[in-house]
């Protein structure tokens, strides 16, 4: 169901553009094993949480959002460094953010489940 709730989110120009793959999701593209495994331990990790203290996150972006990340001119080919470095400023967010609610005493969580 949150999936669902996560897609209805998206417009249809933004649900073309994941299943056409002009938006991208790190979803193993270019990732050295390493990454690989990261990912799957994290995504091994998530597990359902309905006490509504929890923010599921899913980042997806386009090709263009991935060059500019890594100061590369629009079209750049993507590298397992292009999406490392899109990967790190995701979970540079996600770490503020949780950083920031604590710090202001609001007991929620974001989670990035799928980036």
């Amino acid at each position: 169901r949150r999936r669902t709730e996560a897609l209805s989110l998206l417009s249809q120009d933004q649900m073309d553009g994941i299943a056409s793959g002009s938006l991208r999701g790190g979803g193993g593209f270019n990732l050295s094993e390493d990454q690989q495994q990261a990912r799957r331990r994290r995504a091994a990790t998530v597990t359902h949480d309905n006490s509504g203290k929890t923010i599921d996150l899913m980042v997806v972006w386009t090709d263009r959002a991935e060059c500019a990340m890594s100061y590369l001119a629009h079209g750049c080919s993507h590298t397992s460094q292009t999406t490392a470095n899109m990967l790190s400023k995701i979970e540079l967010g996600v770490t503020e953010t949780n950083a920031a609610l604590t710090l202001s005493g609001i007991d929620m969580t974001v989670r990035l489940v799928h980036a």
